[in-house]
């Protein structure tokens, strides 16, 4: 990892533009603050060393977000709402990051002690690195923890080999879905406590939202990355536990 740290930085995708919770992340609080400040704040305290980017739209909607997020980083890149991969490709050569951390800031309770294990796991070999469970990529699940590492090289190649627009709104799915173009590093979670379908830890809509805000305001002061103390706090909740088995129904594509 001690060559990439020159170049390395952390993006964080956001927007105010969801159709299902518009200004999520400027309206949705968590420890009474906005959730784009939430992440920012977490990352900074918690992943002390890489940049830190805001890829965001260019859109006057998200002018409020990046007034927030510039209380913690000055590094912001505004582009274009549809285009994800281009909007992270431009990111990262505007602030010179050739090895990339892809945040999702639709993601409270994102994993920070996975991420600095992910950041290790990094290497100049390879193309791609990401969690996965039950040979299922992580970021596909309901979870909401996990980090991915790509570099802008392979964001560029996939650039130019795209030809739907799901590959332009998902910036990684063309690079772990073509394993015999790129060099893709799984790191695979044996865990058991994460081989189950009932649990949802990811911010879409406002019925996500009550359902995180239980967590929370159970957690306490407890470690946002104690993956255990969320999940007991879900089991010993039937009734939150159902709401989460039906928005995952709902969201699973």
């Amino acid at each position: 990892m001690d060559l990439l740290k020159t170049s390395l930085g952390i993006i964080v995708q956001a927007r105010s533009g969801s159709s299902r919770l518009p200004r999520k992340m400027t309206n949705c609080y968590f420890r009474n603050i906005p959730l784009i400040e939430f992440i920012l704040k977490r990352l900074i305290e918690e992943v002390k060393g890489p940049k830190i980017i805001l890829a965001t739209t260019d859109t006057p909607k998200d002018d409020p977000l990046v007034e927030i997020a510039k209380n913690y980083t000055k590094l912001i890149y505004r582009g274009d709402e549809e285009n994800v991969l281009l909007r992270f490709i431009l990111a990262a050569e505007k602030y010179n990051i050739k090895h990339i951390v892809r945040i999702c800031a639709d993601n409270p309770f994102i994993n920070t002690d996975l991420i600095l294990e992910l950041i290790n796991e990094a290497d100049s070999q390879v193309d791609y690195v990401s969690y996965r469970i039950g040979k299922i990529p992580s970021i596909l699940t309901h979870w909401g923890l996990f980090a991915e590492y790509v570099t802008l090289d392979s964001l560029k190649i996939a650039f130019q080999k795209i030809t739907t627009p799901a590959h332009m709104e998902h910036v990684t799915q063309y690079i772990y879905q073509n394993e015999n173009i790129f060099n893709v590093k799984w790191l695979e979670i044996n865990n058991l406590s994460f081989n189950r379908n009932d649990i949802r830890l990811t911010l879409d809509d406002k019925n996500d939202y009550n359902n995180l805000i239980q967590i929370f305001n159970k957690l306490g002061s407890n470690d946002f990355n104690d993956i255990q103390s969320i999940i007991s706090i879900v089991d010993s909740n039937k009734d939150l536990q159902a709401k989460m088995i039906n928005q995952i129904n709902t969201h699973t594509k």
